[in-house]
């Protein structure tokens, strides 16, 4: 009766040690997971799958099908499940690298890190592929491929980070990466915003008393004329307009002039405040905030 007992009574304790190790297996492979990029559904989904180029942010005629192989593989046939394995990734970004095909080394830029970019792009514009952005994301930290893609895209790019802002700081959260945002934004206020803090800049000889400090001032004609902020022209009809009369100068024909603009500050700040988890809240104040102040009003 007592061997019975022993016997019994191993066999629970293994039986407890085996269910610990597997809870604490499954735990780090939690983990693990969570950190990894989102799996696709099919093994056989390529950069080209379920996406229409008659509807997506390039002209079709620029898309270049069937010209560009690696390992035999034309570039919109490569899966993306191979892509999201880390060596097989790591050889192709290298072949984009080093593997210069461009028509004209004056002007144009190898036409494979273009293409490869422009699919990631209009999988992340028609299907929000999460796993498109972490593709972007990692190879736009090479300059031999960003050059050739979000940098000769940034039009197209910034386009798409206006469309679809919550998808990108959502990704970027999740990754604790700020690389891609900190060049779409960077490059987009850049080209945009008024940089007040400039001695030489668009108001620098103008009466700025309507101006206060923390604004992003974007030029009046930007926001009605450029397509970019199409889906704003709307909205900022109804927001207040900030007009400053400028002196005559070499810049104005040496003429008095008023110029018009839009603070778009309080309009991210009540997008990112109503739409952001609590998550992406913490990374955009810590993370992105600091990028933006870089342009405000001082």
């Amino acid at each position: 009766m007592k061997q019975i007992f022993l016997i019994l009574a191993s066999l629970a304790i293994i039986s407890c040690n085996k269910k610990s190790s597997t809870e604490e297996h499954n735990i780090e492979s939690k983990k693990t997971i969570e950190n990894m990029p989102l799996t696709i559904n099919s093994n056989s989904e390529t950069l080209s799958s379920n996406i229409n180029l008659d509807n997506s942010l390039f002209d079709k005629k620029d898309i270049e099908f069937k010209k560009y192989k690696y390992k035999n593989v034309f570039i919109e046939d490569i899966k993306i499940k191979d892509l999201l394995d880390k060596n097989y990734r790591e050889a192709f970004q290298n072949y984009l690298e080093n593997n210069n095909d461009s028509r004209d080394d004056d002007h144009l830029e190898d036409p494979k890190p273009t293409l490869f970019t422009q699919l990631l792009l209009i999988r992340i514009q028609q299907l929000e592929d999460k796993n498109a952005y972490f593709l972007l994301q990692e190879s736009s930290k090479l300059p031999g491929i960003s050059h050739g893609g979000v940098e000769l895209l940034n039009q197209s790019l910034w386009q798409l980070f206006i469309d679809k802002s919550l998808f990108f700081i959502n990704e970027s959260s999740h990754y604790n990466d700020i690389e891609l945002l900190d060049y779409i934004l960077k490059s987009f206020a850049e080209q945009y915003v008024v940089e007040s803090s400039s001695e030489e800049n668009e108001i620098s000889f103008c009466n700025c008393e309507g101006i206060k400090k923390g604004m992003l001032l974007v030029n009046k004609k930007h926001i009605e004329t450029n397509i970019l902020f199409k889906k704003f022209q709307e909205i900022f009809k109804k927001e207040t307009l900030i007009e400053i009369e400028c002196a005559p100068s070499l810049d104005n024909g040496w003429k008095s002039t008023t110029k018009e603009f839009y603070d778009i500050k309080p309009l991210i700040d009540k997008e990112m405040g109503k739409k952001l988890g609590v998550k992406e809240k913490i990374f955009y104040k810590v993370r992105i905030v600091p990028i933006l102040k870089e342009y405000y009003t001082k």
